[in-house]
């Protein structure tokens, strides 16, 4: 702050009794500026601003001014002036002191005459002392009235002056809020109403805002009259991972204390038009009844004393039933829940590996661990293990393994020739309707079994490896070929590969992606020194056409020990060398026929295996349509195979040279065409159409003109299936040329029975009507020739029979 002054050559430059100045005071004319050893006062309206001495004193310490005068307090106690412009300065014996000092608030009167000094506080209303206000005013927030009221200072003194300046003022009050505000009460019930609803009733928080610190005790009286249950509904589901036939209910605890029971009455396929009374409730069954007034959960298993039905929509309510047996108000319905068989999800981990032989170990034990089932009706835990990687769904491989549930969740396994050879194992969780889930099956590998001793030495590094175009195809796949390494205890190898982003390869092949895992490291019996193999993805995405690839070959030992660090890199990339589509030929060998020894829900399915080199999966179609044409639906199901009903094999071949053979519980049923129809589990004793697509790398498949390509199979009930297949025509008997006499060629028509299991031939030196109680003289499988030689040592021994003599009668039998 500098000082007020016009600076020319009259006037010094700080004009005032003493700088700095320590305070000021204005009326709005005259400014006054008070410093250590003076008071000046300022003429603010001037452009010189002129300031004159007012008093030159010590020891000052504040100044107002007002239209009366100004006023100066001291040390020593008040100075006075006059008013403007004279500003007189009064003597200070004649200054008035208004005594007794009386102040007025609220209706009452307080003598202040020994406290009015400057500074000091004065307390007026305390709760010893308090003061009531008249309930009048003006409406306020929530509309509580607002008293404007006034504090007045008396003294007999005339013309004594005085200050006084209010600090603080604390009140308290009580209100009847419902009656200042008519809306309020609907305001609560509504809050009420949509408060959180909980087993242990109704919780409703309020909260208290106000714009200044203070403290508030609210007391809520609520008065009501029952308008809804004494208990409610919370919520109606079904129960998960069960076997179906379950639903849970949850409801609120009641206060009533004429409970007896809980009464749950349940309504299936649509709720009720509108909500049941009790009287209506009296006369119906009710689907539980809990007697324990603390318990607010149950499960419910039957409606109108049936088993609840799986995919049937339930509604329910619940009542309160009293000592005399009547009911309450029942609760508002709550649905709808419907029951579900889940298909359990496969284990959420598992692992494997060889068993130490310091634990008892044998070469070929393979130890298998997996996280336990957790659905309330497993059965079994089903594996599969493979010599072969194993993609997506296991049901193509050959033997899969159970282990009950109740039997833990590890076990060891001695696969044929396993030691020393990788394996891979699929896992499912099996309830007790034999529902899994293969389709995400979990999976583990390469594993190797027990076998010679972990030296903790990788193999040595792959050498001669080579790349290049697949020729002669559509495109998306490399060749790869490498040197076999013949250490006795290699086991596998990985194809790594990565698009090529510069001159320089990977550091190490952890680097690029699993393109490929071949394995064994060297075929039994083969002379064979360099593997080559076909790669057409890197972790799961296919190839891109003229996109180069680093490729290297790492080799692992039983233990899983490998280098990836001294790799040799390759570069190749893949051309579309053909131009249009060559799908796979279509499936030949096919056969369908009844699965033993089930409910009829499902059908055994053979074909020969597809010998193309660019397979990728193999699509198993059944349908009550026929299967001719599978185009349309295909373009529908493709993105998920699973949902139409369709079973997706990865696995080219379950044996070197033996045919494909799957399970399948699952059909195309409903509308008037295949296009129109949906996935469903098979369905006992209707006939359905079976056939396989195959299809390449690049999607192509034939899906037209399939006539010559499917077969009709039945699928039977075998539980109740007493009824035999159909007599056979007579069969063909001839003499068996050029041999010795000792045997006779027998033909026969094959059986159109779907559940047949095996053909039984008789004979005898004797026409017979029946078999009696003959053993059968030779016993054809159902996939076996439909002409069979039989010799004569099944029939007598040592007896040399002429073929007239002989009588033979041919059987098929069914399976159960």
């Amino acid at each position: 702050m500098e000082a007020i002054a016009k600076w020319n050559k009259v006037h010094p430059a700080h004009p005032f009794a003493d700088w700095p100045v320590r305070q000021m005071s204005s009326d709005g004319q005259t400014l006054l500026a008070l410093s250590n050893f003076g008071v000046d006062r300022i003429d603010p309206s001037s452009s010189l601003h002129p300031s004159i001495r007012l008093v030159t004193y010590a020891n000052l310490e504040s100044t107002v001014i007002t239209q009366s005068g100004a006023y100066v307090v001291g040390s020593d106690g008040l100075h006075i002036w006059g008013p403007a412009p004279a500003f007189v300065q009064k003597d200070r014996d004649s200054i008035l002191r208004a005594e007794p000092l009386m102040v007025n608030f609220g209706g009452d009167s307080f003598d202040v005459t020994n406290q009015a000094r400057p500074g000091n506080s004065i307390v007026l209303v305390n709760a010893t002392n308090p003061v009531v206000l008249p309930m009048f005013g003006t409406s306020g927030p929530g509309n509580i009235p607002m008293t404007q009221d006034m504090l007045t200072l008396s003294s007999p003194v005339a013309g004594a002056a005085t200050w006084v300046s209010s600090t603080r003022l604390n009140y308290t009050g009580t209100w009847d809020l419902a009656a200042l505000d008519s809306n309020l009460e609907s305001i609560v019930q509504n809050a009420i109403l949509n408060s959180v609803l909980t087993t242990a009733g109704r919780s409703l928080h309020l909260q208290l805002q106000s714009p200044s610190n203070g403290s508030i005790e609210v007391r809520l009286t609520y008065d009501w009259v029952r308008s809804e249950s004494p208990s409610e509904m919370v919520d109606l589901f079904d129960r998960p991972n069960d076997g179906g036939g379950i639903l849970t209910a949850q409801w609120t605890v009641t206060q009533d204390h004429s409970f007896s029971a809980y009464r749950i009455y349940l309504r299936a396929d649509s709720n009720w038009t509108t909500p049941p009374t009790a009287a209506e409730l009296q006369t119906q069954t009710w689907d539980a009844r809990l007697p324990d007034w603390q318990r607010v959960t149950a499960e419910l298993n039957s409606y109108n004393g049936q088993p609840l039905v799986d995919g049937t929509p339930y509604w329910a309510v619940i009542v309160i039933e009293y000592p005399d047996g009547s009911i309450g108000e029942p609760s508002q319905p709550i649905g709808p829940a419907t029951p579900t068989n889940e298909v359990p999800a496969p284990p959420v981990w598992a692992s494997g590996g060889p068993v130490p032989y310091d634990e008892g170990g044998q070469d070929g034990d393979l130890f298998i661990e997996w996280a336990p089932c957790t659905e309330l009706d497993a059965s079994v835990t089903r594996f599969w293990p493979s010599h072969q990687p194993i993609n997506g769904n296991p049901m193509g491989l050959p033997r899969s393994f159970e282990l009950a549930h109740d039997a833990g969740n590890n076990t060891t396994i001695s696969p044929p020739n396993g030691a020393g050879h990788p394996f891979w194992v699929a896992f499912t969780c099996v309830d007790e309707s034999g529902q899994h889930d293969p389709e995400n099956a979990t999976i583990i590998g390469p594993i190797v079994p027990t076998g010679g001793i972990d030296d903790g030495t990788a193999p040595l590094p792959i050498e001669d490896i080579d790349a290049w175009d697949t020729p002669d195809d559509e495109g998306g796949r490399i060749n790869v070929s490498w040197t076999a390494n013949l250490e006795e205890d290699c086991s596998w190898y990985t194809i790594y590969a990565t698009p090529v982003v510069s001159d320089t390869p990977p550091a190490w092949a952890d680097d690029a992606g699993i393109a490929r895992v071949v394995v064994p490291c060297q075929n039994r019996n083969s002379e064979l020194f360099t593997i080559e193999v076909i790669m057409d993805e890197i972790a799961g995405e296919p190839l891109t056409d003229l996109v180069p690839y680093w490729i290297t070959v790492v080799a692992s030992d039983n233990w899983g020990n490998a280098d990836h660090w001294n790799v040799t890199w390759v570069e190749a990339f893949s051309v579309q060398n053909t131009i249009g589509v060559d799908p796979p030929a279509r499936v030949e060998d096919l056969q369908a026929w009844d699965h033993s020894d089930d409910d009829g829900t499902a059908v055994d399915v053979q074909w020969a295996p597809s010998t193309v080199n660019d397979f990728d999966f193999y699509v198993v179609w059944a349908s009550e349509h026929p299967l001719d044409n599978v185009a349309f639906k295909w373009m529908e199901c493709e993105e998920n195979p699973a949902s139409c009903g369709l079973l997706v094999i990865n696995q080219q071949r379950q044996s070197w040279n033996g045919p494909m053979n799957i399970v399948l519980e699952s059909a195309l049923y409903g509308g008037n065409s295949l296009e129109e129809s949906t996935a469903s589990d098979i369905i006992p004793n209707q006939p359905i159409w079976v056939t396989v697509t195959i299809h390449d790398v690049k999607g192509n498949a034939f899906l037209t003109n399939l006539n010559n390509h499917m077969v009709l199979v039945t699928p039977i009930d075998n539980s109740g299936d007493v009824i035999a297949p159909d007599r056979l025509a007579a069969p063909l008997v001839v003499d068996r040329p050029n041999d010795s006499g000792d045997a006779l060629l027998v033909s026969f028509d094959e059986s159109d029975a779907s559940d047949l299991d095996q053909y039984e031939i008789y004979a005898d030196t004797i026409p017979f009507t029946d078999v009696g109680s003959r053993t059968p003289a030779m016993i054809v499988e159902r996939d076996g020739p439909l002409h069979s030689s039989l010799v004569d040592q099944i029939l007598m021994v040592g007896q040399v029979v002429d073929a007239k003599q002989m009588s033979l009668k041919v059987q098929s039998k069914t399976l159960y």
